[in-house]
């Protein structure tokens, strides 16, 4: 009995240690920028900012308190200012760049290059 007991503890520690090895490998999983939502299916956490990576890019996520990825906003919008809130999927979110090279960023620079008083605001959300 103390033998097979000793293999069991034995086998739970090399499943620890291969899962270690793995995660500095880069093979552990990936953060998470959503939280499943009853009404939605997927919502953007609200205040949190992760690093993703792959063979092909690199970026940091930054999602405000309103669970929008851009710079931190009110809730009431400025007088004489006019928003735009772009919602869709990864591609909104800007899933593979950083956030000033997202198109929903572009199109708000262009807009006030042009002399709009605008803001962008990114509703984006994976899985939709």
């Amino acid at each position: 009995m103390n033998r097979l007991l000793g293999y069991i503890v034995t086998f739970l520690m090399l499943l620890c240690v291969f899962e270690g090895l793995l995660r500095i490998a880069g093979c552990g999983p990936k953060p998470v920028v959503v939280e499943f939502d009853a009404e939605r299916g997927w919502a953007n956490r609200k205040d949190v900012t992760v690093h993703r990576s792959d063979s092909e890019f690199a970026t940091d996520y930054a999602l405000n308190s309103h669970g929008m990825r851009g710079p931190e906003t009110t809730v009431a919008k400025p007088a004489g200012k006019k928003r735009i809130l772009f919602v869709g999927d990864s591609f909104t979110l800007g899933y593979t760049v950083d956030d000033d090279k997202s198109f929903v960023r572009v199109l708000e620079r262009d807009l006030r290059a042009d002399g709009h008083d605008v803001e962008a605001l990114n509703g984006g959300t994976e899985g939709y």
